[in-house]
């Protein structure tokens, strides 16, 4: 009666728990994951410093007091002298705009990563989160599995005592329960590890008063686009931040050809004195002789390349992985297909009546253990496909880098 205990205690334990559903647990992982606060910082230094890009440069002040002597007949001696003088530098035309322009682009480089993440996220909440119910769904065969070896083996102790059997019969059955046992608690540590994950995700590790609600078999529902590969290179984050590192790295390279483009820098000068007052000008212009600027032009030229190159390679790869998940989902899908309900209502029914007829003596072992054998590997069977269907789908939606549109844990079955 120890296991009846420990299945009562369970229960009692698993009422008490708060049910967990996958919104909650994405809401959860959203306030607490500390990344947020790292990109949102970034973001708010990007702004800064596309702020101070479009800055023009300060005017600088130049005061230069002195005195000066004069050796000429009928002169006074030492007399004060100063100038004052105001430099401005004024930029060759383009250049304050194309460092906007590429401030800008590192902003909206740090938008696209906060969406990416939080995308990110939301699929690992979601695929941790679907290896817990499929754990649980696991463990509740489990223990279905070993009530069943207990019947087992109640009932070959009891034909052993009968004389309708030999103790072969009860190592067979005490064997069968120990199976089942061990079976049972290799599920539970899976289902502890998936809702210790899950928990660390949502920001409280140790945590795990909690019990994920949803079924495997509708934990993922959604409407498909027609063409995902399509979807996918349009709507891939990762991409549309490469496309505009190709934007910025094109504007990158306009800066390094503007940047040998001389600037202007006016410098008035006032220069006054007891006798004497001057106004001049000085006019400022660097002549590009020794740098023309052709290095910074082929290390941004070079960087537009490869700009290119990995844009290529990243389309390759989801194109890839697009075609990956969907081969998984299929193939998935095709294995589902072999357990129907109504197969699985019947290896039910055949398995019920097989432990009936044993318990009365009126079959063999072997063919009660096969109508037992064939119920749990095929439930176990059916359990591992719905579970490779719906980590097929959180690879398709990673590949694709967004849900064509909310998807959601639903109760119920298909």
């Amino acid at each position: 009666m120890k296991w009846i205990r420990a299945n009562v205690g369970l229960c009692l334990a698993v009422a008490s728990a708060q049910a967990l559903t996958f919104e909650e647990a994405h809401r959860r992982a959203q306030q607490e994951n500390p990344t947020f606060q790292v990109l949102t910082a970034e973001i708010s230094a990007a702004e800064g410093a596309q702020l101070d890009a479009g800055i023009r440069a300060n005017p600088e002040l130049t005061v230069s007091p002195g005195f000066k002597r004069s050796s000429r007949e009928g002169g006074s001696g030492v007399q004060f002298q100063g100038e004052l003088g105001v430099s401005q530098t004024f930029e060759f035309p383009g250049k304050r705009a194309l460092r906007v322009h590429l401030a800008s682009g590192e902003v909206k480089l740090r938008q696209i990563a906060v969406e990416g993440f939080r995308q990110q996220l939301r699929t690992t909440v979601r695929k941790v989160f679907c290896q817990a119910l499929q754990a649980k769904q696991v463990a509740a065969l489990r223990t279905e599995q070993l009530q069943s070896a207990e019947t087992f083996l109640k009932a070959a102790r009891r034909r052993v005592e009968m004389g309708y059997a030999t103790d072969f019969e009860l190592v067979k059955a005490q064997a069968d329960r120990i199976a089942a046992k061990r079976e049972q608690g290799q599920v539970a540590g899976d289902l502890r590890a998936a809702k210790l994950q899950l928990a660390a995700l949502m920001g409280a590790p140790a945590d795990t008063a909690f019990e994920v609600e949803g079924q495997l078999d509708s934990a993922v529902v959604g409407t498909a686009p027609a063409d995902p590969a399509a979807f996918a290179l349009a709507n891939h984050p990762g991409i549309r931040a490469q496309l505009l590192q190709i934007e910025l790295a094109q504007r990158t390279v306009e800066a390094a050809r503007l940047g040998s483009k001389p600037d202007l820098t006016v410098n008035p000068v006032l220069g006054v004195s007891r006798d004497e007052q001057s106004l001049g000008i000085g006019l400022t212009v660097p002549l590009p002789m020794w740098n023309s600027g052709k290095g910074n032009v082929a290390v941004a030229t070079a960087g537009q390349r490869r700009a290119q190159a990995e844009l290529e390679r990243l389309r390759q790869e989801v194109r890839q992985s697009v075609q990956s998940s969907q081969e998984r989902i299929q193939r998935a899908q095709e294995e589902l297909s072999l357990y129907t309900p109504e197969f699985l209502e019947e290896l039910k029914n055949t398995m019920v009546r097989a432990e009936k007829v044993y318990a009365q003596n009126a079959t063999s072992l072997l063919i009660y253990l096969e109508a037992r054998r064939n119920y749990f590997d095929a439930l176990s069977g059916y359990y591992e496909a719905l579970g490779q269907r719906a980590q097929g789908l959180l690879e398709l939606e990673s590949a694709m880098g967004a849900a064509p549109e909310p998807i959601v844990l639903n109760k119920g079955d298909n």
